[in-house]
């Protein structure tokens, strides 16, 4: 099979299962609702109202680069059979990483967002491994078959941040609607990070 048609077939499937793993989109969402949260409650004696709502990019550009870099080594890392993990425990992993990033938000108890996000991004790598194995690797070209999917599931995970980045704004204009819906909905993420880890 050519290079360029494996190449797309992976990048394909990679956005496709970003898009339909909910695990891992509430988990991007988590990191948008912690972002925009905590970036709010330390701005509040901010002089200049305005500059209060302004939502800055570079923090969370930096920490979906932390997690982006962080799944990337280990889907490479199992993909290639240099590591093995029960899938079982991964994907109990994911969804305790999905409850506590939600947690977070609200507790703020890991102050440093960034070290949390690349260790659970180790562990969401695993996931995204098992999905490749499952479609199985191009037995000719391994290595193309990995980086289509890797860069399929950053696509895919920047097309949920440009869609998600709107609400948020819109929500962070409105503090009173903020108060409400961030911590409605960070709930029901951990409330559903639960369930899977008891399921």
């Amino acid at each position: 099979q050519p290079i360029w048609d494996t190449f797309v077939f992976y990048l394909y499937q990679g956005m496709i299962h970003i898009w339909i793993g909910l695990d891992h989109v509430l988990f991007i969402i988590a990191l948008l609702l912690h972002f925009s949260w905590n970036q709010s409650r330390t701005r509040t004696t901010t002089v200049n109202k305005d500059e209060n709502n302004q939502f800055k990019l570079k923090p969370l550009i930096l920490l979906i680069t932390g997690f982006t870099i962080a799944h990337s080594i280990t889907l490479t890392l199992t993909a290639l059979d240099w590591i093995s993990v029960s899938s079982k425990w991964a994907e109990v992993g994911i969804a305790i990483s999905v409850a506590y990033s939600a947690l977070n938000v609200l507790t703020h108890w890991i102050k440093r967002v960034m070290l949390m996000t690349i260790a659970f991004g180790l562990l969401h790598g695993l996931g995204f491994a098992g999905a490749l194995s499952e479609l199985g690797l191009s037995q000719s070209n391994q290595l193309t078959s990995i980086l289509g999917f890797n860069l399929g599931v950053e696509i895919g995970q920047v097309v949920i941040i440009l869609l998600a980045f709107p609400i948020l704004w819109l929500i962070k204009k409105q503090p009173t609607l903020q108060k409400i819906i961030i911590p409605a909905t960070t709930l029901a993420i951990f409330a559903l990070g639960l369930y899977w880890v008891w399921e």
